[in-house]
């Protein structure tokens, strides 16, 4: 009986919640893990900058706007929008552009479930222009449909393969003239040689066989990188003073991460602000992903208590999660797993956390900055809350604001 008891006792233990502290060992080093609990204690810096907490919560708003049928796009007269936290009916503004969907591209395969009736991954990015705070911003939605679901809870891990490095992409954008033109002969010198057919910037096979992802993201953020990069580059071309910024909810989180990448590693500069992400990178790969956008600089801003800076901050990644939403430590990664051990999946940015359930206690919600860098930290003591009423509160998607209502912002 005792064998059987401990095999129980380790399965079990594999799948408890788990979720990150800041290590201390440096900036770019990935964190540790232990189990979520009601009395984890929240220190660090309290928000108190109005700026970056509009910041958030605007950002907040695009990832609800993508989350919305096209109709009510339709429904608004020259596709204009209200300012944010107001009814989409009641008035119009033109600071906020909807530029368009893009919606994966299609596998190119005989077996493509896709191509069944009713079988269509509703998953899509939202590209929107912020004319008020001079932001392109590329929103991901947090897959609510079924289907959206399968591939990323199937069991697997995959290597980091993006389409960034894939040579065909960049011998057809090659022939598209008005991306070179829009990009540059210069940067497409830089990242693509022409002769030998061959993007310039892959990792070695060595590095890239320590970088892994749990299955479902990179396939859609893949599937997406060709279309929205040229978009993307077209818009920038005419706005050349706007910051390109990422969001993702839930399981579009970990598909803005890879996309947010992609363009880091072609050298444009972008932002990441992710809301209640799961677990979906290896040690390395977040690593690896935290030195391209500048982590460092975050944290010494939050250090040096200059949060009115971190909105303009032309890249890094800012984590904006809620303690007790389980969701966030998905993958659990298995305790007898030594190859896990070395090179488990944690979370990467900047951590900006919350244990209060202010959407429906009516209180103001407070989120504070974790970074063990801090010489002097606050701390925010969770409101108890019954377990009855606890499983009825949406944590997962009610984060700064209700992530999957879209009619009022």
């Amino acid at each position: 009986m005792l064998p059987i008891y401990i095999l129980c006792l380790a399965i079990t233990a594999s799948s408890l919640p788990v979720f990150n502290v800041t290590s201390a060992e440096g900036f770019n080093k990935s964190e540790f893990r232990i189990p979520t609990s009601p009395f984890y204690r929240v220190t660090g810096q309290i928000i108190g900058d109005n700026a970056f907490h509009d910041y958030l919560e605007s950002t907040a708003s695009f990832v609800q706007l993508t989350n919305c049928k096209e109709p009510v796009f339709e429904s608004v007269e020259k596709k204009c929008f209200t300012p944010f936290f107001e009814d989409l009916s009641e008035k119009c503004t033109s600071d906020i552009e909807f530029v368009g969907f893009v919606r994966p591209k299609p596998r190119g395969t005989l077996l493509d479930v896709e191509k069944l009736p009713y079988m269509k991954a509703t998953q899509k990015a939202g590209i929107f222009i912020d004319h008020m705070n001079k932001r392109i911003v590329v929103a991901l939605r947090s897959n609510v449909d079924l289907l959206d679901h399968y591939p990323f809870l199937q069991e697997g891990i995959e290597y980091y393969s993006p389409q960034v490095y894939s040579t065909s992409m960049w011998k057809n954008l090659t022939k598209i003239s008005q991306f070179r033109k829009d990009f540059g002969e210069d940067n497409l010198n830089k990242v693509y040689d022409a002769k030998k057919n061959k993007f310039k910037m892959g990792k070695s096979v060595f590095k890239r066989g320590l970088y892994k992802i749990h299955v479902g993201s990179q396939e859609y953020a893949n599937r997406l990188f060709e279309e929205l990069l040229v978009k993307i580059v077209s818009i920038q071309k005419e706005y050349d003073d706007y910051h390109l910024a990422f969001a993702g909810h839930s399981l579009g989180a970990p598909i803005a991460f890879l996309l947010s990448l992609q363009f880091l590693e072609i050298g444009i500069d972008n932002t990441l602000v992710t809301f209640n992400e799961p677990r979906f990178f290896s040690k390395y790969l977040v690593n690896y992903y935290n030195s391209l956008s500048e982590l460092r600089k975050l944290h010494s801003l939050v250090v040096l208590e200059r949060q009115d800076e971190l909105p303009e901050s032309r890249r890094g990644h800012f984590r904006v999660w809620m303690v007790y939403d389980d969701w966030t430590s998905f993958p659990a990664n298995p305790v007898f797993s030594v190859a896990k051990y070395f090179n488990p999946f944690v979370h990467s940015g900047l951590s900006v956390v919350t244990p209060m359930y202010a959407l429906y206690e009516n209180e103001e919600q407070r989120f504070l900055i974790e970074s063990k860098y801090l010489e002097h930290r606050e701390e925010i003591k969770p409101r108890t809350i019954g377990k009855k009423k606890r499983k009825n509160v949406g944590l997962h998607n009610h984060i700064v604001k209700d992530m999957v209502q879209c009619t009022h912002l």
